[in-house]
């Protein structure tokens, strides 16, 4: 059975070392990845691909010029954005390799593949499985969390703002009041007073 590699990098490394990890796990594997302008990327790719004899499908931009591959083991096609395609080719079973580096590029592409329960593995150093799990919820949550923050301070401002229009209109009557002549006191019976 054929094992689909989709390999993903958005850092211009060496990831021969854990790519050549991952191609020895599996008896048949196919690899899947972007040509881009990384030329550090795409040779440790070929290399592994060369040593191992490993079949692929490498998409490419049509800005870069495609080498020429004599090896007989891959397929090319052209993309406005290579990434994500390979990104999109992801299906159930497959194994997603990414050159992990805590980028928003490397969450997007991670949340992008996580509802196809892939493994996904870090390719960046050594080999290494990514969990996914509640700790990938954190921004979700930090987002709520500072969702309510706002809305707090919203209603605090709009609060203040209240109280000091009111306190201002308030004033106002009262100079009003104060220069037609009127007193409260005026109206008070002296035989209360007593």
């Amino acid at each position: 059975m054929i094992t689909r590699i989709n390999v993903v990098s958005f850092t211009d490394e060496d990831v021969s070392a854990a790519i050549g990890d991952l191609v020895t796990m599996f008896p048949d594997p196919f690899i899947i990845f972007a040509m881009t302008e990384d030329l550090t990327f795409y040779d440790s790719m070929m290399s592994v691909i060369n040593k191992y004899q490993v079949k692929y499908h490498a998409f490419y931009s049509s800005a870069l010029e495609l080498p020429e591959v004599t090896d007989g083991l891959g397929t090319f096609t052209s993309a406005s954005d290579p990434t994500k395609e390979v990104i999109k080719q992801v299906e159930a079973h497959d194994i997603f390799a990414i050159a992990w580096d805590d980028s928003l590029e490397c969450h997007e592409a991670l949340h992008s593949v996580e509802d196809y329960g892939v493994d996904a593995w870090n390719i960046l150093g050594e080999l290494e499985l990514i969990i996914m799990d509640d700790e990938d919820e954190e921004p979700e949550e930090a987002l709520l969390e500072v969702i309510q923050d706002a809305i707090g301070d919203i209603v605090e401002l709009m609060s203040t703002y209240i109280a000091a229009k009111v306190m201002r209109v308030l004033h106002e009557t009262a100079e009003d009041i104060h220069n037609e002549g009127w007193h409260p006191t005026q109206y008070i019976d002296e035989d209360d007073e007593e």
